[in-house]
């Protein structure tokens, strides 16, 4: 038998008030807490150069030069650029994040109507999951697409404002798997509001048009080269679930946590769209077998908050616990958790060993900005260095695209410097074309902090990791 709040209603109201102003504040003083811990995406950078070109007006381009579009949401890279005129902008721009992940807290238990015990479990939820903390202060548009996806379905569903559908085609530019939310949103406004969904609709279209004729004047393609570079980034099904759903054990635990929550959402039929979007991006993912990077998998992370907070506030139902010990419990635990957090990883390696390091290595080597770089991760390189990059995963232009094999360009263009993780496949390569010949290894940045640059092929492991070396052509100058 359901055991009876203990609360009364005037006092629950109380308590859910207090929720609305405590959350969010306990959200940015959780994520400084956390600040630390984690380092910005590689990818980042990438969005960080084309801002900073835009600032230093050279153009909103990434190699200068070369007319590109290598962000997959121009509309935060030119968000960014703003912040490119201030002071330190990549602090900037991660603390705008933290606010904005802060406001899409607030405006998503307004759009689910969560009760107060689900606010503050969702909440705790998205404050302590790791890869919550991971995308929240990694520097990429996540927040921001995350924080317009929820404005739009409020606007629709609760405002009931055809509108909404207008903000999703202008979020495309943020991030592309809003055409998806653009397209539900289309189809509800279209079967709720009738013809005065038809104005709303033909607005977001008109959007998208002008903003694709403006990328297709400037970079010759509708869409960014960064989308279509990635387009044929395929693997087994299987690893893409993995990546979806269940890559680490925290979200093995949730997602067995939301099964529950799943089977009450049915129950009291309450879905809405956002657990459509969510079904369908996840789907979308699926059909492709596409690579899942970190941040695409945000959304899907506000899914499980919502289905493991109806599982927690149903099962806290069962038990005799006086509202305001739970309401102080789950106030506390996300603060208790992120100082351990802190304490036990202390400061990220990444900072220490390879972003600082290349940013002092880039700052002692004065050669000239015309030298250029082959990478296969290409963020920090090319923003430490400012130098011309050759790309191997097209996703800033497609010379790469041009080859069989994406290092014949290192043959072919003869880049002056080479950075790049050297598995046993790339040495093979390297080795078969004499590259060892012509390059020498000068450096080597790793995240355990490594710095033997000497290549011995015994020691080397296939797989991507955060272990770049820096080789130099040999008949440049020192």
């Amino acid at each position: 038998m359901t055991v009876k709040k203990n609360t009364s209603p005037s006092k629950d109201q109380s308590l859910g008030r207090i929720a609305g102003l405590v959350i969010p504040l306990i959200y940015v003083l959780c994520r400084l807490i956390q600040w630390p811990t984690v380092n910005l995406f590689d990818d980042a950078f990438i969005s960080f150069r084309y801002a900073r070109n835009l600032a230093d007006g050279l153009g909103f381009i990434y190699n200068p030069g070369e007319a590109y579009l290598g962000v997959t949401g121009p509309l935060w890279g030119l968000l960014c650029s703003l912040f490119y005129l201030l002071p330190e902008p990549e602090t900037l721009i991660r603390l705008f994040n933290i606010f904005l992940g802060a406001a899409t807290l607030v405006l998503v238990s307004r759009y689910m109507k969560w009760g107060t015990i689900n606010y503050l479990i969702a909440s705790a939820i998205m404050i302590i999951l790791p890869y919550s903390i991971r995308i929240g202060l990694g520097g990429m548009e996540s927040d921001l697409f995350l924080f317009v996806l929820i404005a739009c379905l409020y606007l629709i569903e609760r405002m009931e404002s055809p509108w909404g559908v207008t903000l999703a085609c202008i979020g495309f530019f943020i991030r592309p798997e809003m055409a998806l939310m653009a397209i539900i949103g289309s189809i509800y406004s279209l079967y709720r509001f009738r013809s005065k969904a038809v104005i709303p609709i033909l607005s977001g279209l008109l959007v998208v048009s002008i903003g694709m004729t403006i990328m297709y004047l400037f970079y010759g393609s509708i869409l960014p080269q960064s989308v279509i570079g990635k387009s044929g980034l395929e693997q087994p099904l299987i690893i893409t679930f993995r990546s979806l759903l269940l890559r680490d054990p925290s979200m093995i635990a949730i997602f067995l946590i939301s099964i529950l929550g799943a089977w009450l959402l049915i129950k009291n039929k309450a879905a809405n769209l956002f657990h459509l979007f969510v079904a369908l991006y996840i789907v979308a993912f699926l059909a492709k077998s596409q690579i899942v990077f970190t941040w695409y998998i945000y959304p899907i992370l506000y899914f499980y908050a919502d289905l493991s907070s109806r599982t927690a506030k149903y099962i806290l139902e069962k038990i005799r616990l006086p509202q305001q010990v739970i309401f102080t419990v789950l106030l506390a635990f996300p603060l208790i958790i992120s100082l351990i957090i802190n304490l036990y990883i202390g400061n990220n390696t990444v900072n220490s060993n390879i972003y600082e390091p290349l940013h002092s290595y880039w700052e002692n080597n004065s050669d000239t900005d015309r030298q250029s770089i082959f990478a296969d991760d290409i963020g920090i390189i090319g923003y430490t260095s400012r130098r011309y990059i050759y790309d191997s995963e097209s996703l800033i232009h497609p010379i790469a695209s041009d080859y069989d094999y994406k290092l014949e360009v290192i043959v072919d263009k003869t880049p002056d410097y080479i950075f790049m993780n050297i598995t046993p496949e790339v040495d093979s390569f390297f080795r078969a074309n004499q590259i060892y010949n012509s390059y020498k290894p000068v450096s080597r940045f790793s995240r355990n902090g490594v710095t033997d640059c000497t290549i011995v092929r015994a020691k080397l492991t296939p797989g991507w990791k955060m272990d770049y070396y820096l080789l130099k052509r040999n008949n440049i100058r020192p």
